[in-house]
């Protein structure tokens, strides 16, 4: 079921990229500890008129767009198995890698993991981003090099991060990650909501019903049986 809980992944982006925007999980931390000030969410900059990059403009990059605008964010895409009509009409601009990730104040990565967009997040690509910009992936955790993000973190190239998967998930104590002060880290949860497992189970349920009468399922993972069996097309 590729697609489900879509909605929910779109919300969890938005919400990791709000959250850094407003610096709500470092002030959280911060009263926490005792202090009344504002000071460690500092510089903090105004959200309407800055420059969102979607990696990846499937149903979820599409999803956190249609979020995104009404908050006065400017849409940069980049896929390249789309063309520009695709986000014409939202009013986003289809781009290159290299100027996504130039000019963006917020990166969301969505793109789908291959052996091309492994590690499609680098350090070439964290060096080449503002000082001022925050680094979201809720789609797989092998799109990024977590431990070169860590250092442009802690470094100061990038401003934070807002993570929910990881290349080895739980991840062990000592990763780079964890207890930075600018990276939100979520434990693989942005698919989640007691709607979207129930869509799943029933969905899931109804292809094997849709397969024992003959019919084609919704989604077929392994294409090459399809030569081996006669199923009736809708």
């Amino acid at each position: 079921m590729p697609d489900y809980g879509y909605e929910e992944v779109a919300d969890h982006a938005m919400a990791l990229l709000m959250a850094q925007a407003r610096g709500i999980s470092v002030l959280d931390r911060s009263v926490r500890t005792g202090q009344w000030t504002n000071q460690p969410a500092r510089p903090m900059h105004r959200m309407r008129g800055r420059v969102l990059g979607i990696l990846g403009y499937g149903r979820i990059g599409f999803a956190l767009a249609q979020r995104a605008i009404p908050h006065g964010l400017k849409i940069l895409v980049h896929d390249p198995y789309i063309t520009a009509d695709r986000v014409a009409d939202i009013g986003a601009e289809l781009v290159d890698k290299d100027r996504l990730v130039a000019e963006s104040d917020f990166i969301s990565v969505h793109a789908p993991l291959t052996p091309e967009t492994h590690h499609t997040i680098g350090e070439p690509e964290l060096r080449a981003m503002k000082p001022t910009t925050y680094l979201i992936n809720t789609a797989r955790g092998p799109l990024i090099d977590e431990y070169a993000l860590a250092r442009a973190i802690d470094e100061g190239w990038i401003a934070g991060a807002g993570i929910d998967v990881l290349e080895q998930e739980p991840p062990p104590p000592n990763h780079p990650l964890i207890g930075l002060e600018r990276a939100i880290v979520t434990p693989h949860a942005a698919f989640l909501s007691e709607e979207s497992l129930l869509e799943l189970e029933r969905r899931a349920a109804l292809s094997v019903v849709r397969v024992l009468q003959g019919r084609m399922p919704e989604y077929v993972w392994n294409r090459e049986v399809l030569e081996r069996v006669s199923l009736a097309e809708e």
